[in-house]
């Protein structure tokens, strides 16, 4: 568990409080038991509040395991105003059509990234805000996650007394801070070896092209 607070002089997060239990409830980054989660769970969070001085209610929970899956998508709308000109609105919208995407019902999207916008058939618009055209595309990466398997994380949480604000695939969370915008022009292979799963990512064009989590790893 790490605890962060905003700087706002200088527009970072400083971190003020980490601390890490043992935890029996969770193989794989899947709960095994709800009752051993919720106690490891309580005891992260009581020991960094100690050291930050601060109640914490919420919580931003990073999600691993290989009951996430990944896919790439696309999607596109038509810009039927006479300007013309791609607003937020716009792209926001053709981010949220790619989610008309049949999945099992068993599983639910927590992730959509985008990759690389398409403007009236040209390629490689990394934001098409402001611009004109009649056609905006998206590729995106999309990552779903275990409907029951977060349900069990959410009622381990919730057992321990905490709310949530909203999940995180914890494999994006690393490379956002050990991967550099530079790596992922040029393309870079991202191995993230940790508590029972490894994670794999692979960057090329300034956006994440690809991710697997292998239920196998070290502690």
């Amino acid at each position: 568990c790490a605890v962060g607070r905003r700087n706002p002089d200088q527009d970072q997060i400083e971190v003020v409080g980490v601390s890490k239990q043992p935890c029996r409830g969770i193989k794989g980054g899947v709960v095994i038991n709800i009752d051993e989660t919720a106690l490891s769970i309580t005891r992260v969070v009581e020991s960094v509040e100690e050291q930050c001085k601060e109640t914490i209610r919420d919580l931003i929970v990073g999600i691993r395991g290989s009951h996430t899956q990944t896919f790439n998508h696309h999607g596109a709308i038509n810009i039927a105003r006479t300007d013309k000109e791609i607003t937020n609105e716009d792209v926001a919208q053709v981010i949220e059509s790619t989610k008309a995407v049949p999945i099992s019902t068993d599983r639910e999207i927590i992730h959509v990234i985008p990759q690389d916008f398409v403007l009236d058939r040209q390629q490689g618009v990394p934001n098409p805000v402001g611009m004109e055209g009649s056609l905006l595309e998206v590729e995106v990466h999309i990552v779903t996650a275990g409907t029951s398997h977060l349900n069990n994380v959410w009622r381990a949480i919730n057992n321990a007394g905490f709310g949530i604000r909203e999940p995180i695939y914890g494999l994006l969370a690393v490379g956002d801070i050990v991967v550099t915008q530079e790596e992922k022009d040029l393309g870079c292979l991202l191995v993230d070896l940790g508590g029972s799963t490894t994670g794999l990512a692979i960057y090329t064009d300034g956006g994440v092209k690809f991710t697997k989590e292998i239920p196998i790893g070290a502690d």
